[in-house]
């Protein structure tokens, strides 16, 4: 058994009997010793999630052909799935603004070998933290502005879009990027964005959760008086 190399399979689909056998089956023909499986049925969406680790099988099959092998199945469950070879790093985007220990740790993790990431590049509407960028031989990247909040927001967010298609993004991991997303943006990022933030969501949304936070605690914590 080829124990040196680990794949990752992840799926979702819309939730239909015969999920399990049809995955676990197919792994089992093309003799992938499976060691970590995980499924997860979302009632109210009717969505199913899977994540499977898998040895290398004996064959050498690469992830890509695994993939190709896996096509029918996958039309068949209408399953947007994945073979991933652990042993390449995700091609990484990070965002950040003016709080560095996000972004620190995150590139000290790539540095020491413990995150399997590359980090195309690091962007930020402020240039505070481009020697920090350096020193982790990561480019860096300061965001356009406009003549208003709301053209910044706009021209900023296309920037971030063409970053991710220029540099084959695989993840966008929000450093505590402390802008507010706009919808179509937040949709764009849906699976592929990791957002590294101090918010209480989702009750407590949108700039300065925590001052928020602490103002409906001090509200609660004031009660009339029944003696």
């Amino acid at each position: 058994m080829n124990t040196e190399q680990r794949y990752l399979l992840r799926i979702t689909c819309p939730g239909r009997t015969g999920l399990v056998t049809s995955i676990t089956g197919f792994l089992a023909d093309q003799q992938c010793f499976i060691t970590e499986f995980s499924q997860f049925h979302d009632i109210q969406t009717d969505r199913f999630f899977c994540r499977a680790e898998l040895f290398k099988p004996e064959s050498g099959l690469t992830a890509v052909e695994l993939s190709d092998l896996f096509s029918e199945i996958g039309s068949r469950f209408e399953m947007d799935r994945r073979f991933i070879n652990r042993t390449v790093p995700h091609r990484t985007l990070s965002l950040v603004s003016k709080f560095d220990h996000c972004l620190n740790d995150l590139l000290y993790r790539k540095h020491s070998d413990e995150l399997n990431i590359e980090v195309t590049t690091v962007a930020s509407n402020h240039p505070e933290f481009e020697p920090l960028a350096k020193f982790h031989q990561a480019p860096y990247v300061v965001l356009p502005s406009g003549k208003s909040k709301l053209t910044t927001k706009a021209v900023q967010e296309e920037c971030i879009r063409e970053l991710i298609d220029e540099q084959h993004v695989e993840l966008v991991v929000l450093a505590r990027y402390m802008q507010v997303l706009f919808d179509e943006s937040c949709q764009d990022l849906a699976v592929h964005c990791i957002n590294i933030h101090h918010s209480f969501l989702p009750s407590f949304t949108g700039a300065r959760p925590t001052i928020k936070r602490s103002s409906e605690a001090s509200k609660r914590s004031v009660r009339p008086c029944t003696m």
